[in-house]
């Protein structure tokens, strides 16, 4: 059973082996550095607009968004996560791009993102790591997968442990 499984992946991921393991040019390499950066700028400029519909039109049909608390599976879920996302205050997002990478006709990046805003009992605040996954269709790069954490409270600000 278990060798049959290994024929059975070794003929589906075999033909894509070799291409995955190329190296991009470092020309194409840029060029997706600067598309992924101007999709983070994208998205900036939603959250500050509050635009949930402008968010969730940086990805594609079926993209998934697995936020630390719940997977969003297509933009309608996005939309309506980020309307509620809006009116709870928040209004300012930062992200850094660490890395993008070419895959094919895909491509991955990871970097860190903190979000502000104002809520009813005072300001917001929350940071955390990101990674996507991109898929290019015929109007640009579109988020295929994003996964975002929550950064945990620095030991600095985490309250004392209670002792014995």
């Amino acid at each position: 059973m278990l060798r049959s499984l290994t024929v059975v992946l070794i003929l589906l991921l075999g033909p894509t082996l070799p291409a995955a393991a190329q190296k991009a040019d470092p020309a194409s390499e840029q060029a997706l550095r600067q598309s992924i950066e101007t999709i983070c700028r994208q998205w900036e400029t939603a959250v500050a607009k509050q635009d949930p519909t402008a968010v969730a039109a940086l990805f594609t049909a079926d993209g998934t968004f697995v936020t630390p608390a719940s997977v969003l599976p297509d933009r309608q879920a996005i939309k309506t996560f980020y309307e509620g996302f809006f009116k709870q205050g928040w209004n300012n997002e930062v992200i850094k791009l660490d890395q993008a990478h070419l895959a094919g006709n895909a491509a991955w990046a990871f970097g860190e993102y903190s979000l502000s805003g104002q809520g009813p009992n005072g300001a917001l605040s929350r940071a955390g790591r990101w990674s996507m996954v991109f898929e290019h269709e015929s109007d640009g790069w579109k988020v295929r997968l994003l996964t975002a954490n929550v950064a945990p409270p620095s030991p600095a600000s985490a309250p004392p442990a209670a002792s014995k």
